[in-house]
């Protein structure tokens, strides 16, 4: 049986959400935002029926969308946002 997920990282609003959150955060409370979020994430898609590695890639590749998101709002005026 093979297992088709949309990927974490191509949901916008899973993107933008958590980057807002994320952005408004500091220090431990950032981290342990983004690491409750991680977990959540994790157990979704294990449920779904990822193995455990596939599961962790798609984790990694939502942070390099949030954190690309991150820094692309904090370049943009905030007239554009």
């Amino acid at each position: 049986m093979s297992v088709v997920a949309f990927p974490f990282h191509r949901r916008r609003d899973l993107v933008t959400g958590v980057a807002r959150v994320l952005g408004s955060k500091h220090g431990e409370a950032a981290n342990i935002y983004w690491r409750r979020t991680a977990k959540r994430l994790l157990r979704l898609a294990m449920g779904m029926g990822l193995e455990r590695d596939a599961a962790e890639s798609e984790i990694r590749a939502l942070l390099h969308a949030v954190l690309s998101e991150i820094q692309h709002n904090a370049l943009m005026p905030a007239a554009q946002r």
